[in-house]
């Protein structure tokens, strides 16, 4: 998950580096935080019902977004829909961690 955060950093100046504006790369920033604020929510939902299916949906959704930007050379909306993705798995660092930790270790010393 610290991968997924410190890559989320590089994504507009590949984006740029692959051939498109630098409005474009906004464009694609932009989703990534689309996804972050989507992500957050579906994921907590997600979460409440099932934390191993939290997980999955968060590193298979991480996975399909690192593919959709490696064919970003095929237009724009491909790697935009592979940032809103990963902004999916981006939310899982600080939604996933928490819950994870909790399911494992039990929340007896929370309080």
């Amino acid at each position: 998950m610290i991968s997924v955060s410190t890559l989320n950093l590089f994504l507009p100046t590949y984006v740029t580096s692959i051939g498109y504006s630098v409005e474009q790369s906004a464009f694609v920033a932009s989703a990534i935080m689309l996804g972050v604020t989507i992500g957050k929510v579906a994921l907590g939902w997600l979460n409440d019902r099932n934390v191993s299916f939290g997980i999955l949906a968060s590193i298979s959704l991480d996975i399909l977004g690192f593919i959709l930007l490696l064919l970003g050379k095929s237009g724009i909306v491909v790697p935009t829909g592979g940032r809103f993705l990963f902004g999916w798995a981006y939310a899982g660092i600080t939604v996933e961690t928490a819950l994870l930790l909790r399911s494992i270790f039990g929340s007896k010393d929370l309080y």
